[in-house]
């Protein structure tokens, strides 16, 4: 979700931005205010060490990661941002009722075969995916001792860790910072937003229709000591044939979402931005704003045919600049 963060109330030259690819899959972007660009260059540095840090333990792709260690058994016991993952994904899993499901990239793997064979799934395929992956294959208990229940090939934590990542390199820049009081930090791993400061953002919420970078956007929202994430197909999806299917897929039945356009969420952190977009993306339309609601977040939902849907959490935020 590309988003256009500015403040309005500090000149830009008071601002310093930084631009790094690829991190996470994505771009990474920092923007440092209240500094002098000494002390903002350090911040950046701090904000990518951190990320570099963590995409180690998560990227599915690295082969040596923690994530993919601990999946292949090759891993006794995971670490500490590992396992507070884990259980952080355990908890979302039920309370979403399996919208969001951490091995959903099992089914995933299905539809990118369809894609490059042409061949749709069938029902019966996709209804016995979504069996497998139904009951949790890891549980945490009390005293936070993992077990594991099932098969862990497939398993992906990115809708929930890239916001978590997000909120850790906001916190260790937060850290190394000597003046906090007049630090404003924005971090933005590919539309996983957060900031923190005293000066309030102006946040563009891309056009789910029109997904490109010179179009105007969608609406736009006031954001401070908050974050902001977006779910959504715009700019992924899966062409079976002549069909092009989203590439946000219901874990409860294989199939993939089409009525919804994008999902975006603001929350206080942006781990829950992140994977509350993800699971309220899945499932009934018109559902997801009260959902949002119980949870205390903010919440737009765009359908397809291009009917909005939003709470007044969200309403409240909206700004005309």
């Amino acid at each position: 979700m590309p988003v256009d963060p500015r403040s309005p109330d500090r000149p830009a030259s008071e601002t310093f931005r930084f631009r790094h690819h690829p991190y996470l899959g994505t771009d990474l972007e920092v923007r440092v205010g209240g500094l002098d660009e000494d002390e903002a260059v350090a911040l950046d540095a701090v904000v990518r060490a951190e990320v570099e840090r963590l995409e180690r333990i998560f990227s599915v792709f690295d082969e040596n990661s923690e994530l993919r260690r601990w999946a292949r058994r090759d891993l006794a016991r995971p670490g500490p941002e590992l396992l507070e993952v884990l259980t952080g994904a355990l908890h979302w899993q039920h309370w979403s009722g399996g919208r969001f499901n951490p091995f959903v990239g099992v089914i995933g793997r299905r539809w990118a075969r369809a894609e490059s064979e042409g061949v749709e799934p069938t029902e019966q395929e996709l209804e016995a995916l979504a069996g497998a992956i139904a009951a949790p294959r890891f549980a945490v208990d009390a005293e936070g001792r993992l077990a594991v229940l099932g098969d862990l090939d497939g398993a992906d934590l990115n809708a929930y860790a890239k916001g978590w990542i997000v909120d850790r390199a906001i916190d260790r820049a937060v850290e190394a910072c000597h003046r906090p009081a007049s630090l404003d930090l924005v971090v933005n791993a590919g539309g996983d937003l957060r900031h923190v400061g005293r000066h309030p953002l102006v946040v563009g919420i891309e056009n789910p229709h029109r997904p490109y970078d010179n179009e105007p956007p969608l609406t736009t929202i006031g954001l401070r000591n908050a974050a902001v994430a977006t779910s959504g197909p715009a700019r992924r999806g899966f062409t079976v044939g002549e069909r092009r299917h989203s590439r946000i897929i219901d874990p409860r039945t294989g199939h993939t979402v089409e009525q919804i356009a994008s999902v975006s969420v603001v929350a206080p952190d942006a781990a829950t931005a992140d994977v509350a977009a993800t699971a309220l993306g899945v499932g009934e339309p018109t559902e997801a704003p009260a959902r949002a609601t119980v949870l205390g977040l903010a919440c737009l939902l765009v359908r397809s045919d291009g009917e909005q849907h939003a709470n007044e959490a969200w309403r409240h935020l909206e700004t005309t600049q």
